[in-house]
């Protein structure tokens, strides 16, 4: 007699784990941890900017000192600055933000197959993951741009703005490029300590916050409009002018083409809609890397803005 395990809440845990885990591994989608190495002691030049992040951080050096100091007699570890605390804290945030966006978009593909029986559907926890990467996928951008602002800038977010708020006082709430996502990325690059330090990865940048910036309009989209697949059916009702046309005569093969014209567009919107998630996670590794190292080459030459 073959015996079953129970299917307890730690079961089903690791059995979706594994499951959503070998889902984005085929494709192509790792933990930010991940990233940096070719073996567990070559770095991975094209992720190098991963590497350092991991190895050389300021908090890294922060967590050594204050560890050296506890168990070691070290000296007592500096006191960080305003913008190096929050360079810190918007680090690790970015973190734990990937980390939790990686597990949702997991949990949104294992998902996925239930959407071919049930559609979207308004109880569908496909649905339920998708919006919810969106939502840790455009955060974990607005965290990155936090880290980037403290790194070149040497201020928080708010003050990068306020700065900039009088100059742009004049302008129409959308020509305001201090509250753009890609503004900081362009004034950067024009700086001279961007040709002096990390030149390709500030060079980079721009057009990623450009492709970043579109990106993140899809979470205005699911807050300010629609964000569900019912709202989204009832709005296109609502938007109707004219009754559909039903024709006289009824015959079941023309109402069999239809769904099956109809699950095909619905199958396409599905892939496009988990496409777009693995491209944005995937875009944000690859920012996240021009960023770090940025932030590693000003921090090592001891730039100050």
């Amino acid at each position: 007699m073959v015996e079953h395990s129970p299917i307890t809440p730690a079961f089903v845990d690791k059995y979706v784990r594994d499951k959503g885990e070998r889902i984005l591994h085929a494709r192509g989608i790792y933990e930010l941890g991940s990233y940096g190495w070719r073996g567990p002691d070559d770095f991975d030049s094209e992720t190098i900017g991963h590497a350092m992040w991991q190895t050389d951080s300021l908090y890294f050096h922060f967590l050594e000192a204050h560890f050296s100091a506890t168990h070691a007699n070290g000296p007592a570890p500096r006191v960080l600055e305003p913008w190096e605390q929050f360079l810190v804290q918007s680090g690790g945030d970015f973190e734990g933000l990937m980390q939790a966006a990686w597990l949702s978009i997991g949990l949104t593909l294992f998902h996925r197959q239930t959407t071919e029986r049930d559609h979207y559907g308004e109880n569908s926890f496909f649905q339920v993951h998708l919006i919810s990467s969106m939502i840790l996928l455009s955060t974990a951008a607005d965290r990155l741009r936090d880290l980037f602002v403290a790194a070149v800038f040497q201020i928080n977010t708010d003050q990068y703005e306020n700065a900039r708020a009088e100059a742009d006082g004049l302008k129409g709430r959308k020509e305001r490029k201090a509250t753009w996502y890609n503004g900081p990325f362009y004034e950067a690059a024009q700086f001279a300590v961007a040709a002096a330090h990390a030149k390709e990865a500030f060079s980079a940048l721009p057009s990623m916050a450009d492709r970043m910036f579109k990106l993140r309009s899809l979470r205005n989209q699911v807050i300010h409009t629609v964000a569900t697949e019912l709202g989204r059916q009832q709005r296109e009702l609502a938007e109707k002018t004219e009754p559909d046309v039903v024709a006289e005569e009824y015959f079941y093969e023309n109402v069999r083409n239809w769904q099956e014209q109809s699950d095909a567009e619905y199958l396409a919107r599905v892939e496009e809609d988990v496409t777009r998630l693995i491209d944005w996670y995937k875009l944000l590794i690859e920012m996240s890397n021009e960023v770090f190292i940025v932030e590693n080459n000003l921090r090592r030459h001891g730039y100050r803005a």
